[in-house]
């Protein structure tokens, strides 16, 4: 017998296909049901720093989506992760227009594999900067090449291929010693340091994406050990430092200036620091003001610590008492809080610095420091990485009037240090840098002997 299908029949017979497909694609396929997860789990539950997880999720009655990171999701199709920085809580939800939504979490562990990978590019400088690019690549900015020469060097780090190549040059005389601030436009003000060429007072945009210079202004003054730090509000403050043409007492500044998008240069501040300092850090707190600790001086009474505040650009001293302390690493939590770790400090009648083992921590709620448990060995001028859980990675640095250390250690502000894989040998002036896959950089440096510790290094 034969049957006629009606035209208005036949069209509505014609869209049962697309309609059940789109049904599945939201993962649903049953409207009479409101949206259920039946399965929400990972391939593994801790991945290694830097590595992608596959994560299964089945789910009906509704649109599927997981945050962060990845978005809508169909049910019982492969789903893969970024690469995990950092522990990370994936949250499955299932939802339909006027039915309740279904949710699940999942957590993944992230740690280290506790060993390093060695770049194709060796890289044999010291005291240069090295600046994360928005790209996650790492530019490295001049730096010490060895026999009294400066270079003049603007190179990318890839830490996908592991390779450096060159893509500027700095203006003649190079730069070393710089302090170098990415700005939020991608440009890094390069100021400071010493150079071949006759005014150490030229401060020098470099472009991330490209590597050209560009002028960025006169300092007032020459600054060596100095340090810069970008306000809230994307000016650049520039403080202390070893100086000349100020005749500040055996060269040691206690002035400041500030470089001013508006105006594209440097204004020297009025009032300057309580006292003198260089080789101390400066650190941004959560409310836009700046912390400003340790460093030497030649006050006649010594203040450990004060605080910026860019309101009324004025200086004031904090009320506790510290032995000094430069050189020293200086890491901002992201609770506000403020690591201080290592350094160096001096012994009345001791002609050398003696490195320190101390770690401090500034806490801008109170205005105070309070002392946690040490390192595991002292270390000055050591390179140091933060952690997103409040951990901190260092590497190398001098241990002793004569010791370049080769070891690294992962600090715990609650437990303290605990040694880790030792790099491939001493080093110290290097960088260290955290990529955006979680690994670590450690980069260029030099040993006791004078030599370069040339390997690049990637901790992960």
């Amino acid at each position: 017998m034969t049957h006629c299908i009606h035209p208005r029949s036949r069209r509505a017979w014609l869209l049962v296909g697309p309609v059940a497909a789109l049904l599945a694609a939201c993962g649903g396929g049953e409207s009479d049901t409101d949206p259920q997860i039946t399965r929400f789990d990972s391939s593994t539950t801790v991945a290694f720093v830097g590595e992608s997880v596959q994560l299964r999720a089945e789910f009906t009655g509704g649109s599927g989506r997981i945050d962060p990171d990845i978005g809508a999701v169909t049910s019982g199709a492969p789903i893969t992760t970024p690469p995990l920085d950092r522990e990370r809580e994936f949250q499955l939800r299932v939802e339909r227009l006027g039915s309740p939504a279904a949710s699940r979490t999942l957590r993944v562990g992230v740690r280290f594999r506790d060993r390093y990978q060695v770049g194709a590019t060796p890289f044999a400088a010291s005291q240069h900067a090295a600046v994360a690019a928005a790209d996650g690549s790492v530019l490295l900015i001049g730096g010490s090449r060895g026999e009294f020469t400066i270079s003049d060097a603007i190179e990318r780090f890839d830490p996908a291929t592991g390779q450096i190549r060159r893509i500027g040059t700095l203006p003649p005389g190079g730069r070393a010693m710089a302090s170098a601030t990415r700005l939020a436009t991608g440009q890094i003000l390069l100021a400071g340091g010493v150079s071949s060429s006759t005014d150490w007072r030229r401060a020098d945009f470099v472009d991330e994406r490209t590597g050209a210079v560009t002028p960025a202004g006169t300092l007032s003054v020459v600054r060596v050990e100095h340090a810069a730090v970008r306000l809230a509000d994307g000016r650049v403050l520039v403080t202390g430092g070893h100086s000349a043409g100020e005749q500040a007492r055996l060269g040691v500044s206690d002035s400041a200036e500030i470089w001013e998008p508006a105006t594209g240069n440097f204004r020297r501040l009025p009032r300057p620091m309580t006292i003198a300092r260089a080789g101390h850090s400066a650190t941004l707190l959560p409310d836009g003001r700046v912390l400003i600790a340790g460093g030497y001086s030649t006050a006649a009474g010594y203040v450990f610590a004060e605080i910026f505040d860019p309101r009324d650009e004025s200086f004031s001293a904090l009320p506790d008492v510290q032995p000094l302390r430069a050189l020293h690493a200086a890491l901002p939590s992201d609770d506000g809080r403020v690591l201080l770790l290592g350094g160096e400090t001096v012994v009345p009648g001791d002609e050398e610095p003696l490195p320190m083992s101390s770690v401090l921590r500034f806490d801008p709620a109170t205005g105070r420091f309070t002392r946690l448990p040490a390192l595991t060995m002292p270390r000055t001028m050591v390179r140091a990485a933060l952690l997103p859980d409040g951990r901190a990675l260092l590497f190398g640095g001098q241990h002793g009037l004569e010791g370049y250390a080769e070891t690294a250690e992962l600090y715990d502000p609650a437990l303290g240090g605990r040694l880790m894989a030792a790099l491939d040998g001493e080093r110290a002036l290097h960088t260290v840098t955290r990529l955006a896959s979680g690994r670590v950089a450690v980069i260029g440096g030099e040993r006791k002997d004078g030599g370069w510790a040339q390997n690049v290094l990637i901790y992960e």
